[in-house]
C-alpha cells in the first residue's frame, strides 16, 4: 500500500504542475483584466510545491515535508478563496483566515515535531480544506450576476462535490481513528488522493471556462460601447451640440437633396433664413451663457412650431436655417410669420423683448444651391433695414416687388 500511496502523490504533483502552468497561461493573459487571477496563480503555484515537499518526507527534514507543506496546502486553498472574492467583486475580511493559518501553523508544529500525530494532523487537514471549500461555495452561489451565474454555479457545485468528499474523509478518519506510518494510510486515502487530483483538474477548467465567459462578454461590452460611441460621433458631426439641431454641413447635405429632388421633380420647395435681432446686446449686457440659452429656446420654439416635413438647423453664430419641402412662397410667408411671432411672443426672462428678422427664398427650377442662398440672405437683410423682427420675401413675380409684399402681409395678418 506504500507504493500505492507513493504512486499516487506522484501523480498529484505532476497533474499539480500541468494545471499550475496552465493557470500561468491565463493569469499571463488576462492578470491586467480581471481581479482574482492573481490570487488563483498563487494558490496553484503553492500547492503545487507543498505537493512534492510531502512525497519527500523522510529525505527532507520534516519541518518542511509535513509542516510548511500542509501549511502551503491550506493557505493556497485560502487564496483560492479570496480569488474568487476579488473576480466577483465580493468584499472579504482577510485577517481572521490569515490568523487561521498561524493556528494551521502552530498545531502542525507540534502534532508534526513536537509530539508526532498523523491521525491529528490529517484531522486538522481535512477539516481547514472542508471549510474553506464550502466558504467557495457560499460565496459563489450567493452572486446573483445573472450573464456569470451559470459559470458560478458550475464552479460552485464541483467545489462542493469536493468539500463533501473531504468531509467524509474526515468522519472516515474519526470513525476508523488511522494512525499508521504516512506511506502506509488505506485505500480511502489513496482514494482522496486520487479524488482530490481529479476534482483540481475538473476545478481548473471551471476557472477558465469562467474567465472565458467574463472575457467574452468583455470584450462584447467594449463592442458595444464602441459602437455606441460611434453613433454619437456620427451624431455630434451632424449636429450643432448647443442647440441640439442640424449643424451647417448637414443643412448643406440636406439642402443639396432637397434642391435635386425640386429640380428632378419641379416641386417648389422653400427655405427661410433668419438672424436674431441685437444678439451681441444680449451676449455684452447678460454675458455669453445666457445668449447660448437664448440660442437653445430659439431652436427648440423653432422646432416646435415648424411642420411634420420641415427642418431646421443652425446655419452660424446666431443664425438659423429652416427647409420647407414642397412649399411655395405664399406659404413659406406664412410659416416665417408664424415663427416670428412665436419668437416675439416668448418670455425669455430678460427683461428686453427679443425677435428675429428672416428672409425667405423659393427655388425657381433653374439656379444653384449657392444662389438661393444668397437671396435669402439679402432678403433677411432686407428685414433687418426695414426695422427688424419682419419677414421680407422673394417674388418672382413681374408686378412690383414692394406691392406684392404688401399683399403678402396682409394676407399672413388673416391666417
Amino acid at each position: 500500500m506504500g507504493m500505492s500511496v507513493k504512486i499516487a502523490l506522484i501523480s498529484h504533483c505532476i497533474s499539480n504542475i500541468i494545471v499550475t502552468l496552465v493557470i500561468f497561461f491565463l493569469w499571463r493573459q488576462n492578470k491586467s483584466r480581471f481581479n482574482g487571477i492573481s490570487s488563483w496563480m498563487t494558490c496553484f503555484l503553492l500547492q503545487a510545491i507543498g505537493m512534492p515537499l510531502i512525497f519527500m518526507r523522510g529525505v527532507i527534514p520534516d519541518f518542511f515535508s509535513i509542516v510548511l507543506s500542509n501549511t502551503l496546502i491550506v493557505t493556497g486553498s485560502v487564496i483560492l478563496y479570496f480569488g474568487f472574492g476579488d473576480f466577483i467583486n465580493e468584499k472579504i475580511l482577510k485577517w481572521p483566515y490569515f490568523s487561521a493559518i498561524g493556528v494551521f501553523f502552530m498545531f502542525y508544529i507540534y502534532f508534526g515535531l513536537i509530539s508526532p500525530n498523523l491521525y491529528n494532523r490529517l484531522i486538522l487537514l481535512y477539516l481547514a480544506i472542508t471549510i474553506i471549500n464550502f466558504q467557495c461555495v457560499r460565496i459563489l452561489w450567493k452572486n446573483k450576476d445573472p450573464s456569470m451565474n451559470t459559470h458560478y454555479k458550475l464552479t460552485g457545485g464541483i467545489i462542493f462535490l469536493s468539500g463533501l468528499f473531504y468531509l467524509f474523509s474526515l468522519f472516515d478518519n474519526l470513525y476508523n481513528h488511522y494512525d499508521l506510518d504516512f506511506f502506509y494510510k488505506g485505500l480511502s486515502f489513496v482514494t482522496l488522493i486520487i479524488v482530490s487530483q481529479l476534482i483540481k483538474i475538473i476545478v481548473t477548467f471551471s476557472i477558465m471556462m469562467m474567465v472565458n465567459r467574463r472575457l467574452f462578454l468583455s470584450l462584447e461590452n467594449e463592442s458595444v460601447a464602441k459602437e455606441n460611441l460611434l453613433k454619437e460621433l456620427k451624431y455630434q458631426a451632424r449636429v450643432d451640440i448647443l442647440t441640439n439641431i442640424w449643424n451647417r454641413r448637414t443643412l448643406e447635405e440636406r439642402l443639396e437633396e432637397e434642391l435635386m429632388r425640386a429640380k428632378k421633380y419641379r416641386g417648389k420647395m422653400s427655405l427661410i433664413l433668419l438672424d436674431i435681432d441685437y444678439f451681441k446686446k444680449i451676449n455684452d449686457t447678460f454675458g455669453h451663457p445666457a445668449g447660448d440659452s437664448v440660442l437653445k429656446k430659439i431652436a427648440d420654439i423653432l422646432k416646435d412650431n415648424l411642420r411634420k416635413n420641415d427642418f431646421i438647423g443652425r446655419w452660424g453664430g446666431e443664425e438659423f436655417i429652416v427647409v420647407c419641402a414642397e412649399t411655395d412662397e405664399s406659404i413659406v410667408w406664412k410659416v416665417s410669420e408664424k415663427l416670428r411671432k412665436s419668437v416675439e411672443n416668448y418670455d425669455f426672462n430678460l427683461g428686453i423683448p427679443l425677435t428675429i428678422s428672416l428672409g425667405t427664398a423659393t427655388f425657381d427650377n433653374i439656379e444653384t444651391l449657392d444662389e438661393i442662398l444668397k437671396r435669402a440672405d439679402t432678403n433677411m437683410y432686407k428685414a433687418k433695414e426695414k426695422g427688424r423682427n419682419k419677414t421680407h420675401p422673394h417674388i418672382y413675380y413681374s408686378i412690383d416687388q414692394e406691392e406684392t409684399l404688401d399683399s403678402l402681409e396682409i394676407l399672413s395678418s388673416t391666417v
